[in-house]
């Protein structure tokens, strides 16, 4: 990666005190984006309260899920009901010919 490069040759040139904000602060700047002071701590508090209303927002989702839930539990004896009856053959069911022939008879391998 050539921005990569670039910002290692950068960083052992100068050989700052602190390489982390050395590196933070030389990506801005090749990004355009400077910071002005005190801009990032208003960043960090609006990011904070995003993150705050998106977790509340989680909450309430969940919330409502189990209650969706809890509310599917009442009807699902009269769904296993039905089910049950699901399982049990037709009166008008008729076997295939293949079923009706009896026992298999064995087989050789030889033949």
């Amino acid at each position: 990666d050539p921005i990569l490069e670039q910002m290692v040759q950068d960083l052992l040139a100068q050989v700052p005190e602190d390489p982390t904000l050395f590196m933070i602060n030389w990506l801005r700047k090749r990004s355009g984006v400077i910071p002005q002071a005190g801009q990032e701590k208003v960043g960090l508090a609006m990011q904070n309260m995003n993150l705050k209303r998106e977790l509340q927002n989680m909450h309430e989702f969940v919330e409502g899920a189990v209650s969706a839930v809890g509310q599917g539990d009442k009807g699902s004896e009269d769904e296993s009901e039905e089910e049950e009856d699901d399982d049990e053959m037709p009166d008008d069911y008729v076997p295939p010919a293949a079923l009706k022939r009896g026992p298999r008879v064995s087989v050789s391998a030889e033949a």
